[in-house]
């Protein structure tokens, strides 16, 4: 699974899984979201103030069963340097093409 800063949320839960799991080889970046996480908000408005207010009230631990205050870690890391986004490349699509075309032997 290719992942990186802007995996958030659910992508970065689902990603956690497939590491803690070991059913998949996770490539790129550390995860922009947390793999544990917090969820499920309860809005209630101030009675004085009227401001709105939301607090969450479930706490989603990773699938791992453990929380290091982190996004998910890559198992093969990837840097994308910005400029190459910029420019219209993908520096870690590429790079991961590379890694497999070499381990096929293609």
């Amino acid at each position: 699974m290719l992942i990186g800063p802007g995996t958030f949320s659910t992508a970065a839960d689902f990603a956690a899984t497939i590491k803690d799991l070991g059913v998949g080889t996770i490539v790129g970046e550390e995860t922009g979201g947390l793999a544990s996480s917090y969820g499920d908000v309860f809005s209630v408005e101030l009675p004085n103030s009227e401001l709105d207010l939301g607090i969450s009230y479930k706490y989603f631990l990773r699938t791992g069963g453990f929380d290091n205050g982190r996004g998910v870690i890559p198992d093969i890391r990837i840097e994308a340097a910005q400029i190459k986004r910029v420019e219209g490349k993908d520096p870690v699509l590429s790079s991961l093409l590379e890694k497999i075309d070499g381990e096929s032997g293609g």
